[in-house]
């Protein structure tokens, strides 16, 4: 279709790092024109860590090249083509790709399977926990990788929905009150930083989304504290 295809997998990326998800999630992605990467999001690698990859050799120097003279000659003493600023549209800025290149010497491919695994293994953990447990409603029911949306239902509203009066307009008003004062007070509280989100063109109202990273590396008895502390601080909103 003469379409160049771009994949932002800044957050799923990190599934390559695994044989088993890079196949169920990513298969495919091998065709792609170009990717866009952030390790220093579910990897952890330090900021700034975020790069952009094409399979079309030679297209980075053609769109960003300046060949500024006072940076780039070709006269010098070494090979130029480790001169790699005209590359980039950072040009001079420290390259961010060197940061995982020292994680995967440091750490080993192995530690990053594992640690996406983990990850991913905590999350389906957590996520079939809320589904069995009455405060918790899910915004998709389908998993699909390491951030869990829901909504929190305190008693007062799960009293309302046995009653039949559950997912009015009013009743979904006040799960989404519950949304933002249960997070005041987690914070407030200092025990918990849970992010909330909105999805207007879905019409979905602010619900919690739960992100579960690699670093540090997550536990499914984190995953229950959370549960409990939601139950604890929110139960009775």
């Amino acid at each position: 279709f003469d379409t160049w295809m771009h994949v932002d997998a800044a957050w799923g990326g990190a599934a390559l790092f695994s044989d088993h998800y890079r196949k169920l999630l990513l298969n495919g992605l091998e065709r792609a024109d170009s990717v866009a990467l952030c390790p220093q999001k579910l990897l952890g690698a330090p900021l700034q860590c975020a790069m952009f990859l094409t399979r079309h050799k030679g297209l980075l120097t053609s769109c960003n090249a300046a060949c500024a003279e006072y940076l780039f000659q070709a006269d010098k003493y070494y090979d130029i083509s480790y001169d790699t600023g005209d590359m980039s549209v950072q040009c001079g800025r420290k390259v961010d790709s060197f940061k995982l290149w020292f994680m995967l010497r440091a750490r080993g491919p192995e530690w990053f399977q594992l640690a996406v695994e983990n990850a991913l293994s905590c999350a389906q953990y957590f996520q079939r926990a809320i589904t069995e447990n009455a405060f918790f409603k899910l915004v998709r029911t389908k998993f699909e990788f390491t951030n869990v949306c829901f909504w929190f239902v305190p008693k007062r509203l799960q009293l309302a929905s046995r009653c039949g009066q559950a997912e009015t307009d009013e009743w979904w008003a006040e799960v989404q009150k519950v949304t933002l004062i249960l997070k005041e007070r987690m914070v407030k509280k200092g025990s918990l930083m849970v992010s909330y989100a909105s999805h207007p063109c879905k019409k979905l109202g602010y619900f919690f989304r739960l992100v579960v990273k690699c670093v540090p590396p997550p536990t499914t008895e984190r995953m229950d504290y959370i549960i409990q502390e939601m139950v604890a601080i929110g139960g009775e909103l």
